[in-house]
């Protein structure tokens, strides 16, 4: 994310994601498909456009208006799927 909580969106001639902290999709309780990504290094999950980023929206109560900046690159193409994993997800008890 950028400056005053704004999401960085990446963009290449053929998708899109949304760059949006690992703990913020685990938050919203969304079911992440595999073509979002994960970078491991950073903790930043890339929601793909089509399904997954519309269901944070709705989850998360954002909106476009909270996208900060348009990046164009292929970066999350690079990056392994995201799978929610329970070493990443505290326990509820």
């Amino acid at each position: 994310m950028t400056q005053q909580n704004k999401y960085r969106y990446f963009c290449d001639a053929g998708h899109g994601w949304l760059e949006v902290p690992r703990t913020e999709v685990e938050a919203s309780g969304i079911s992440v498909t595999p073509y979002s990504y994960y970078d491991p290094q950073t903790d930043m999950v890339y929601l793909e456009e089509d399904v997954d980023l519309i269901a944070f929206f709705k989850a998360s109560g954002k909106t476009l208006s909270d996208i900060g900046q348009h990046v164009f690159s292929s970066k999350p193409r690079q990056l392994p799927s995201y799978e929610r994993s329970s070493d990443n997800v505290q326990d509820a008890a």
